[in-house]
């Protein structure tokens, strides 16, 4: 003989078609739907300190009945169910309330065997897979009415089903709408790209081809997709041709603006090369300038040192040194410029070539007039001696030529 029991019963009735509980822990078909007492204790008569075995599994009746699967482990409650004395069934149902009394959850936390269960119906029906309990009805009104309880259960079940087919298809209206909505705002995009932009293209670099007739049922699609029924798959194809048809309008708008572009892009070059060429000007302006001033440097040089060899100048100068042109740098006495209480500048300057000077000869340039000066120092006069090639305007074979008179002779 094996040593446990396995036991199969009614824990607890169908409820009642107007959903009233009889007490506070009876269950509702969904409560009962939804009840799992599988690993759960199976106790005798509700006393936890008297385990004598364990529940397998449960589930929903055709009747709606909660119906369950229990193995008896412990030899006295074996004997007891196999004599009969111990066949009923009761469930153990926590219950979570609110402060007014009302369930605010349930819960199943054991089953028990015991000698009759309060709620009608919740026996042991079979051990070991061999029925042992059975109800025999003789009255034809009882089975009508069983006959009419399981056909408003099945009436009550159709409308239950029907009403969640409904709630879901409202549901899903709402988001196909939803999505007919936001894909029908690709439409225009997608009218412009396989209508306008496709044929164009087809016109100009495809003409003669089959091409045009492969590419006019997406034409027709475009006019079309908002209508048809399954929207959501419309999305995808919609979605590209709108990215497409966008990019597209982008890329022509951005190449309209490319001739002004160049234009500008043409006059930048133009002023740019203007100031190159200009700063190229002011670079050679500038090295000229510079040029000009160290040429001009040197004969200042050359002149400051003519002058003091000449006794003029006291004092030089370096000129290639900025401290010596600058605005602020120590007046320098010169000739030419006379101050408060001194002598006239040309008195200074005469009284400066006087202590250089050794004879009348070598006086003051600056009283003398140059012409005079070169004739003065000279041998020579104003008549041409004779000449050896006896040409009469170089000279006079007799010695009477005139340089005056060979010139007015000449025809100067």
């Amino acid at each position: 003989m094996a040593d446990y029991l396995d036991i199969r019963g009614t824990a607890h009735p169908a409820p009642p078609n107007n959903g009233m509980r009889g007490c506070a822990a009876d269950l509702s078909r969904a409560e009962i739907g939804s009840t799992n007492i599988a690993g759960r204790p199976l106790l005798n008569e509700h006393d936890h300190n008297a385990q004598v075995g364990e529940c397998l599994a449960s589930w929903q009746g055709t009747d709606g009945s909660l119906r369950i699967a229990a193995r008896v482990t412990d030899p006295a409650a074996m004997q007891r169910v196999r004599e009969g004395s111990l066949r009923g069934l009761s469930l153990g149902t926590n219950m979570i309330m609110d402060e007014g009394g009302q369930v605010l959850f349930r819960n199943q936390g054991e089953l028990s065997v015991c000698k009759e269960g309060r709620r009608p119906g919740t026996w042991i029906d079979t051990l070991n897979g061999k029925a042992v309990h059975q109800v025999a009805c003789a009255s034809k009104q009882l089975e009508k009415q069983k006959r009419d309880e399981l056909v408003s259960t099945l009436k009550a079940q159709l409308a239950e089903q029907t009403e969640k087919a409904a709630n879901a298809q409202s549901r899903a209206g709402i988001f196909e709408d939803r999505e007919r909505v936001r894909i029908s705002a690709y439409q225009d995009e997608s009218k412009y790209f396989f209508n306008e932009f496709m044929q164009q293209e087809i016109q100009a670099y495809h003409e003669g081809t089959s091409l045009a007739a492969d590419v006019a049922p997406l034409g027709t699609w475009a006019n079309e997709y908002t209508q048809k029924k399954d929207i959501t798959s419309q999305g995808a194809l919609a979605a590209a041709s709108y990215v497409a048809s966008k990019s597209i309008k982008r890329l022509r708008d951005e190449a309209s603006k490319l001739p002004t572009v160049q234009e500008s892009l043409a006059s930048s070059m133009k002023e740019n090369e203007e100031l190159k060429q200009g700063k190229n000007k002011l670079q050679r302006d500038y090295d000229e300038a510079v040029d000009l001033a160290n040429e001009r440097q040197k004969g200042l040089e050359i002149l400051q040192d003519k002058l003091a060899a000449a006794g003029l100048m006291n004092e030089k100068f370096d000129f290639s040194k900025m401290t010596s042109r600058e605005a602020d740098a120590p007046k320098v006495s010169e000739p030419h410029v006379g101050g408060a209480g001194s002598a006239p500048a040309l008195e200074t300057v005469k009284a400066e070539a006087s202590k250089a000077a050794t004879g009348h000869a070598r006086g003051n340039p600056l009283d003398n007039d140059l012409l005079q000066g070169l004739l003065s120092r000279s041998s020579g006069g104003l008549r041409m001696g004779s000449s050896g090639t006896q040409h009469a305007f170089l000279g006079s074979a007799g010695g009477e030529g005139n340089l005056i008179a060979s010139l007015t002779a000449a025809g100067y």
